[in-house]
């Protein structure tokens, strides 16, 4: 994977904060956001409407919070423009199956409870190993390196639903919200707000406009390429360990301390 891991360390960890919710601007600078948004001029009679769009956010992030499992989806790109893109299907108890790519180089972690699974190409474990490098490289081809949950926190940004949900508070927590129109995420009926930053830039965020007000997406108007799309909420994702025959423990390369 060679620099790809810094790549992914910038995206994914902000991925949560920067895209979802706290001003998804990509790589734009602030002097390129819009200025001023048009006002509604339409009389609110949807689903919140009761509801200024700072309430309706923090409902929805109240929402968020007691959810036992969702899978995150995010897209974006490197400062080279190539595309990020990483997926986690993830519960509060401990479970985590996720897949990263970046500028097709992939990378596959999966967490049960207090172990971390993490499978990747050659060049990763080349750049990652250090010293033993070429023997991970070698070893770990098609294979799984098992690490207890200390050293894999290295991937929490990937895999702690609780992480990523506090990430996401904590980008909520500035700005500004305007409530807009009704519109549809993945087919379903929504209610647009829009967070204006501190710095200018703008996100639009979808609520779910009926039934629990989750957070459905969340993406840079004049950007597609960046975007956070949240699903499966409370439907508890089948993972489990890797068999034992095809994982490697972490302590057979003296413990290097791996990370992306």
């Amino acid at each position: 994977m060679g620099a790809t891991h810094r790549i992914l360390a910038a995206a994914l960890a902000a991925g949560a904060a920067t895209l979802g919710l706290a001003g998804c601007g990509g790589h734009r600078s602030s002097a390129d956001a819009p200025l001023v948004r048009p006002a509604s001029t339409h009389t609110d009679t949807g689903p919140y409407a009761d509801l200024t769009g700072r309430q309706l956010m923090d409902r929805a992030m109240t929402a968020m919070k007691a959810a036992p499992s969702m899978t995150i989806d995010l897209r974006t790109t490197d400062d080279n423009g190539g595309a990020v893109h990483f997926t986690s299907a993830l519960t509060k108890s401990g479970l985590c199956a996720a897949a990263a790519t970046a500028d097709g180089d992939k990378l596959q972690v999966i967490r049960t409870h207090s172990t971390y699974y993490l499978k990747a190409d050659g060049a990763f474990w080349r750049t990652q190993g250090g010293k033993n490098g070429e023997a991970m490289a070698r070893l770990l081809a098609g294979k799984w390196l098992k690490m207890p949950q200390k050293q894999g926190q290295n991937f929490a940004e990937l895999c702690d639903l609780g992480m990523i949900l506090d990430q996401i508070s904590q980008g909520a927590s500035s700005g500004t919200y305007t409530k807009g129109g009704p519109t549809t995420a993945a087919g379903r009926p929504a209610v647009s707000v829009v967070e204006r930053d501190t710095d200018g830039t703008t996100t639009d965020i979808l609520v779910a406009a009926s039934g629990t007000p989750y957070i459905l997406r969340a993406f840079t108007p004049d950007d597609t390429s960046n975007s956070a799309s949240f699903s499966g909420f409370g439907t508890s994702p089948h993972i489990s360990a890797p068999p034992a025959g095809q994982t490697i423990d972490v302590s057979a390369f003296g413990n290097p301390d791996i990370s992306i």
